[in-house]
């Protein structure tokens, strides 16, 4: 069930009802009914308004509780106008997908939702012609794990029902999401490489199951196919061209099908496209981070339809995946057996279709940039050790320091674990700085590197070592067992209670074990709130948790112990009632 942060949204009385246009079958039977020329042929009319003044303001806005689904809904303008929706998360810093335009005055997020995951949603919907001085805010709607199960749950039902439904009831027209149209015969299976005719009238389809459009060339003769399909016949085109009682492109004085055109003037004769090239744009991503990625356009062809075979939020590196694009020929253009095909970085697979219609198939690597190694600390012997990496296969630690002729030099190590032996060079050299990285793949003697789907981290720099080796020191270990984290001393015993290692505070129980990741609340010291990252070190500052941001003493409030929480009452309080800070 939906919870709202503030009151329901109550709909009003006077709420004007929605409908939907369902154009499809009905339209061509009435238009074979009446015997109208071209078929789909409407006239639309403008509202008028009764009144000089418009109004275009936005009364409210606020979220539907739908059998699980987030619909927003708002009520529409007294003058008419198409309204822009955005969608955000957490704060209008963070926007969830691209603005939506529509007429309309509802929108269903569940799917943009369902792929971004927990967290506080709100959205701003602005009158087109009004402009964003009468945009109105939402209210927030607080989607939890719950919540985020019931909305998969309905968008599957839906998408499971919809499946269904299109497979019954033949004959009939469906029309595809992309305004695209497709026709189910009577034995319940699509149209699909050649002609039907439907109520009197003849309409071409292609190996995609889609009904064409525009300028057909069919074995060799044209065909002029309206915006409804349909196919005209003894008349002539749009574009003062002539066909004959069975649709085909002639000569109006000889009667002559032509089949090949060669004169100055504008016609049907589609020219080769050599070649495709699709742009992939992968957007930026915090690291350790997946980047999402995105189709754009390419010269000479439209882009109908793109499916990706996982959702995002199922990429893995190491796994790829596979992207199927549906494209369509520009006017006066054709695809050929030797036309080549490319989208970015991702690699071809192949391609079905006729001279205007393709699926291309690719399968893409997804890419992510490696995090920025921490928990740098010095043992007695001068190993500089750091954390392990998430898919890290190796570490370039690059020293600089003055050597015996007070001159800059260098030195790169390799290593392929979170450790490099610096005893060379601690104590032995001045202003010795250090940066470590972290790396996804290793670079082969050609110079190409084996896994291009790692970018390398930002380095974790230390400006000065010996500086560094006075606060940063330890000579134990930590044991990390069953998601568990402890640390041993020299003696072999584990530390307890607050402990400052390495600059980072962590906090261990009676058992040694590190308090974290996530809240903790210390019974023992006031029972103030503190929070832990993944590496179980002490957080401060700022820190997002479920949606909601908190903060953590950062030696600002001198009230407070260091890390202590400050402003929000973490989310585990609040759900089981405990004290607060």
């Amino acid at each position: 069930m939906i919870r709202m942060m503030y009151k329901a949204y109550m709909k009003t009385a006077g709420r004007i009802l929605r409908g939907t246009l369902c154009m499809g079958a009905l339209a061509l039977s009435l238009a074979a009914a009446v015997s109208v020329t071209p078929l789909f042929s409407m006239q639309s009319y403008a509202a008028k308004d009764d009144d000089d003044e418009k109004d275009y303001s936005i009364d409210d806005a606020a979220w539907a509780d739908d059998d699980g689904r987030a619909i927003a809904e708002w009520e529409k303008a007294e003058s008419s106008t198409k309204y822009r929706v955005q969608l955000y998360r957490t704060s209008t810093k963070y926007p969830v997908g691209k603005e939506i335009s529509t007429g309309s005055d509802s929108h269903d997020f569940s799917s943009a939702i369902s792929q971004k995951g927990t967290g506080n949603y709100f959205f701003i919907v602005t009158p087109v012609k009004g402009g964003k001085d009468l945009a109105v805010t939402s209210d927030i709607l607080e989607v939890d794990s719950d919540y985020m199960s019931e909305l998969r749950a309905a968008l599957k039902e839906k998408k499971e029902s919809k499946s269904a439904a299109s497979m019954e009831g033949g004959p009939r027209w469906v029309m595809n999401p992309t305004g695209t149209w497709k026709y189910l015969k009577a034995d319940n299976t699509w149209a699909k490489n050649g002609w039907e005719q439907i109520d009197g009238k003849w309409y071409y389809f292609g190996s995609d199951n889609l009904m064409k459009t525009g300028w057909q060339k069919v074995r060799n003769y044209w065909y002029y196919l309206g915006d409804d399909g349909a196919c005209w016949m003894n008349t002539t085109t749009p574009d003062g061209y002539t066909v004959n009682e069975s649709g085909v492109w002639v000569d109006p004085e000889t009667g002559k099908t032509i089949t090949n055109y060669s004169g100055t003037a504008a016609a049907p004769v589609s020219t080769d496209i050599n070649e495709v090239k699709l742009s992939l744009k992968e957007s930026s991503a915090e690291a350790g981070s997946i980047r999402k990625a995105e189709v754009g356009s390419g010269s000479n062809v439209k882009v109908n339809e793109v499916n990706f075979s996982e959702p995002y939020e199922n990429w893995a590196i190491g796994r790829n995946v596979t992207i199927t694009v549906n494209v369509s020929a520009a006017d006066n253009y054709k695809f050929t057996t030797t036309t080549k095909y490319s989208l970015g970085s991702a690699t071809f697979q192949g391609s079905t279709g006729d001279e205007y219609n393709r699926v291309l198939t690719f399968s893409y690597s997804p890419k992510m940039t490696l995090e920025t190694p921490d928990g740098l600390y010095i043992t007695s012997d001068m190993v500089l050790k750091w954390n392990k990496v998430p898919n890290a296969v190796q570490y370039k630690v690059v020293l600089s320091y003055l050597n015996d002729e007070d001159t800059k030099s260098s030195k790169t190590l390799t290593v392929t674990k979170p450790e490099a032996d610096l005893s060379e060079y601690a104590g032995m050299y001045s202003e010795v700085s250090v940066k470590v990285t972290a790396q996804g793949s290793k670079t082969s003697k050609s110079g190409s590197k084996t896994n291009s789907s790692l970018q390398d981290s930002a380095a974790a720099t230390i400006e000065d070592l010996d500086a560094f080796i006075e606060t940063n020191t330890m000579d134990g270990k930590f044991s990390s067992t069953g998601g568990s984290l402890s640390y041993k001393d020299e003696s072999g015993s584990k530390l307890k209670g607050w402990q400052q290692l390495a600059g980072i505070w962590y906090y261990f129980d009676e058992s040694g074990n590190a308090a974290g990741p996530g809240w903790f609340q210390d019974t023992e010291g006031g029972n103030l709130w503190y929070y832990f990252d993944s590496n179980h070190g002490m957080v401060t500052g700022k820190v997002t948790d479920n949606g909601v941001e908190y903060f953590l003493n950062d030696g600002s409030n001198p009230d407070l112990p260091v890390g202590a929480w400050v402003e929000t009452q973490p989310q585990e309080a609040q759900e089981t009632q405990e004290a607060q800070p």
